[in-house]
């Protein structure tokens, strides 16, 4: 049996989840359908509105169910004649054609690029590489757009308090479904808030298609599941963290904490190796069947270091040997010995 820590990634269903999926299976009712069956699918899907808009301080109608937080996030980036963010962000935002550097922010202000353009201003709430939370949104600045897809069930997350006219989150990444997520908007009834997906009346006129209703109805538990536990799972994933990093203390290995200083989740560590090659580390984790990854799997696959990564100015001996565990309530202290073992018999060449 695998030892899985890549749980920022995406997380297994939650035996809560599962037994709602069986529950719905049979219920194969169009919610659009002026019949019981149809009123019934219609009733799971509200059913579980309320339920993320209360896990979140938001309202019913604020919450619109996507097919995931990539979805959300180019439906608000549509809207926009530019998106201007970190290059750090997740790829559904940098990868916009419309996307504008924030570094790069004044300087095509100055040249009068921007006059009369509509800028979107987006920053992730909790980083997903790296865990760090970002404080201007915690503060409130008024940031129009976050990407919460990291902070809910690690953070309490308050939309109101956060101040934010958009948020966006996938259900897999708090043991829900993969396929299902939401876009929060602050003023659903503003005239800047325009369709993304055309076709039938679902979602309040503003999202068509024919919604998934097992998946919506899962999310539900899994949010209510995930921000109930909020606090155990602080203190549990504080917990592994300390062991793991005193392992590799023991074992007198050359590493360094990625954003250590930073404010962040415990649930995510990101450790970079001396002279290590992390994804033939991966290989050999793999083959003791350990599960971890060397940042978001949107990378995966490009050679060069990461954004976030470039942005913390990890020295160049240490950047190619970067490893992230993220833990959940799952995990134990004998999974995290087990790994840290492995991790120093790769990297000294042990049998």
């Amino acid at each position: 049996m695998s030892i899985y820590m890549d749980n920022a990634e995406t997380k297994p269903l939650s035996p809560s989840v599962i037994v709602d999926i069986c529950r719905n299976i049979d219920n194969y009712g169009n919610p659009s359908g002026l019949y019981q069956l149809g009123y019934d699918a219609k009733n799971i899907i509200e059913d579980a509105r309320r339920k993320v808009a209360k896990a979140i301080n938001a309202e019913p109608e604020q919450i619109f169910f996507t097919s995931g937080a990539t979805e959300s996030n180019n439906w608000v980036c549509s809207m926009y004649d530019y998106v201007c963010a970190e290059k750090y962000e997740h790829h559904s935002i940098t990868n916009q054609p419309n996307f504008l550097d924030v570094n790069e922010y004044d300087n095509y202000l100055g040249r009068g690029y921007l006059m009369g353009k509509n800028i979107l201003f987006s920053r992730m709430l909790v980083n997903n590489e790296i865990g760090f939370i970002d404080d201007d949104v915690l503060r409130g600045v008024g940031v129009p757009h976050s990407d919460l897809t990291q902070a809910i069930g690690n953070i309490p997350v308050d939309v109101k308090a956060l101040n934010i006219d958009y948020g966006s989150f996938s259900a897999h990444k708090f043991h829900g479904l993969k396929g299902v997520g939401v876009l929060y908007v602050k003023d659903p009834t503003s005239s800047d808030f325009k369709p993304y997906h055309y076709g039938g009346q679902q979602e309040f006129n503003l999202r068509a298609g024919t919604e998934n209703v097992i998946g919506i109805s899962a999310m539900g538990v899994a949010i209510e599941e995930a921000t109930s536990h909020i606090e155990q799972k602080q203190a549990h994933c504080k917990m592994l963290r300390e062991r793991f990093l005193s392992n590799l203390n023991n074992y007198g290995l050359d590493y360094i904490v990625n954003g250590e200083n930073l404010p962040h989740v415990d649930s995510i560590l990101s450790i970079s190796f001396k002279n290590q090659d992390s994804q033939a580390m991966l290989v050999q984790l793999d083959m003791t069947s350990i599960c971890a990854s060397s940042g978001s799997a949107c990378n995966s696959g490009d050679s060069e270091p990461s954004e976030t990564l470039k942005y913390l100015n990890v020295p160049k001996e240490y950047i190619n040997g970067t490893l992230r565990f993220s833990f959940s309530l799952d995990n134990t202290i004998d999974e995290v010995d087990y790994v840290c073992y492995n991790i120093n018999r790769i990297i000294k060449g042990g049998n």
